[in-house]
């Protein structure tokens, strides 16, 4: 072949190669992915390749958030005599006028009463009517019950044993919640049944019962040991009532949880949980028996239980009242789910355009090896040249797959094009063993 030709013939490969490299390389998107899955490993996630300066896409979503909704309980603090006309037994009447106004007049139908009085006497005819019909007004009364650890200990009372939690129904020690063994002389007029019943609330001599745990976020103790039975106190009790469940819808683990009913509760080893943010709502007593305008309402969960607390009985605490609203109210928390705006990011398999493509001084190297190649191994051996043809297709087919490992990518179907261009060009620029002329009658 005339030089020139030739050099023709070899600019003219050159510039196919070039113009494959450049120009078909951004464009062969869907062949490259095919290529690499059949190629490469399979990867369950999505396969992408992305462009410079193209990064994983990212979208607006909702995060649905979990969080605990506590209703208000209404504390009342009965720390006064109330000015009602003088009757024999001024106590009871007091009793029974609070509780009918909190059922009257706020719509509050279940009452903790903590520490209650102990009366002398059952006082006149008249006063036990009246409480006896507050108390049938309300759906439920519980009462809280002083209690201390006797040299001897007592007999547990019939009515406090039924409502002792069922001992396969305990898991671990209970050596940490409190203890007592006596009941302090109390006066539970007019009847003791489901409408009206008696809970543990304050052990006498009992730091756990005595401190103020709300200033560790912790409720006062949810159970008492009473001789050899597990009793709900006082706010855990209420709450049973409230929800209608019996101490065999309670699962205990001390130290570690309290189910009840289909809420698991954490508990530490005094019997005590996370207040969270649960709290009580203060309902002065005056507001209590003679609302105006700008009263509390009973709507929603707000309302529906009220603590009824006198401190100057007790010798406890100013803000136990608050404690037992505060923990009644973190027992009925129930879960509200939120949506929160966010992003997501793409998940997928991406490979990023590899350096030596996006590199000017590799594409110069290449293009510089190229024509080397198309220079000098036209004119080596058939054999070797399929040899090195064949090796660099090996080659091609590695670099695919640790680009692929790596995240990386090389438009592997524009590089196997080249592979074939190369391939036919050397065919063409290799030199042609011209065949002897036939001989002639001559020769």
């Amino acid at each position: 072949m005339h030089p020139v030709r030739h050099l023709a013939a070899i600019l003219f490969w050159f510039c196919a190669l070039s113009f494959v490299a450049w120009f078909a390389t951004p464009r062969l998107f869907n062949a490259d992915l095919a290529l690499y899955r059949a190629a490469a490993e399979r990867s369950d996630e999505p396969l992408r390749l992305l462009l410079p300066g193209e990064g994983p896409r990212t979208f607006k979503v909702l995060t649905p958030h979990r969080v605990p909704e506590y209703p208000p309980i209404y504390c009342t603090v009965w720390d006064s005599d109330l000015d009602e006309s003088p009757t024999p037994d001024p106590k009871i009447q007091e009793l029974a006028t609070i509780l009918h106004c909190l059922s009257s007049r706020h719509a509050i139908y279940h009452v903790a009463l903590s520490s209650p009085l102990t009366w002398l006497d059952e006082g006149n005819e008249t006063v036990h009517l009246m409480l006896g019909n507050a108390l049938g007004s309300l759906k439920h009364l519980s009462v809280g019950l002083q209690a201390h650890n006797a040299a001897q200990a007592q007999v547990t009372p019939q009515h406090l044993k039924d409502s002792a939690i069922p001992p396969d129904h305990l898991e671990g020690d209970p050596s940490g919640i409190p203890t007592a063994n006596m009941a302090r002389p109390y006066h539970l007029p007019h009847r003791v049944d489901d409408s009206v019943g008696p809970a543990p609330d304050f052990v006498e001599d009992e730091l756990l019962s005595r401190e103020e745990a709300d200033a560790r976020g912790l409720s006062l103790p949810l159970l008492v040991r009473w001789n050899d039975d597990v009793l709900p106190t006082l706010p855990l009790s209420m709450v049973m009532h409230y929800l209608g469940i019996t101490t065999t819808d309670l699962h205990v683990h001390f130290g570690r949880y309290l189910q009840l009913g289909d809420r698991t509760l954490p508990l530490d080893a005094h019997g005590r949980t996370p207040l969270g943010a649960a709290r009580a709502e203060m309902l002065p007593l005056q507001e209590a028996l003679h609302p105006t305008v700008n009263a509390p309402q009973s709507s929603s969960s707000a309302g529906k239980i009220a603590v009824l607390f006198r401190p100057s009985l007790t010798n406890t605490p100013a803000n136990r009242g608050e404690l037992i609203a505060a923990s009644i109210s973190c027992l009925l928390a129930q879960d509200h789910t939120t949506y929160m705006p966010g992003t997501r990011t793409e998940q997928a398999h991406f490979l990023r355009l590899t350096p030596l493509q996006a590199s000017p001084i590799g594409l110069a190297i290449l293009a510089l090896l190229t024509l080397v190649a198309l220079i000098f191994l036209p004119r080596i051996s058939l054999l070797l040249r399929l040899t090195l043809m064949v090796a660099g297709l090996a080659g091609i087919w590695l670099l695919a797959w640790l680009s692929y490992r790596s995240g990386l990518w090389i438009s592997l179907s524009s590089w196997l094009l080249c592979w074939l261009l190369l391939f036919l060009a050397l065919s063409a620029l290799a030199p042609r063993r011209l065949s002897p002329p036939p001989p002639t009658l001559w020769d």
